[in-house]
């Protein structure tokens, strides 16, 4: 016994599981810093989701119909034989 490093330490086992450790613990820091910077996204496509209400309603609620919306005429495609192209 005493205040000198053990012998232990210096197993390659040992040390084997202390860079483990040490690796599961910058996993769990890693993770938290993920997490709150997904939350900080989420919050802010909130916001930007609110303004983007906010500006499309401006001053005048107005209702949205789909009457209002034009479609393309229906254009048909010609089929294509199956011929080679040097035919």
């Amino acid at each position: 016994m005493g205040c000198s490093q053990s012998k232990l330490d210096d197993e390659e086992s040992v040390q084997l599981c202390k860079d483990r450790k040490r690796f599961i613990k910058q996993a769990v820091e890693q993770r938290t810093r993920f997490a709150t910077g997904h939350i900080a996204y989420i919050e802010s496509m909130k916001r930007v989701s609110a303004a983007l209400r906010d500006y499309i309603e401006g001053d005048e609620p107005r209702e949205f119909s789909l009457d209002s919306v034009v479609t393309p005429p229906f254009m048909p495609v010609k089929k294509r034989t199956n011929r080679s192209i040097g035919n």
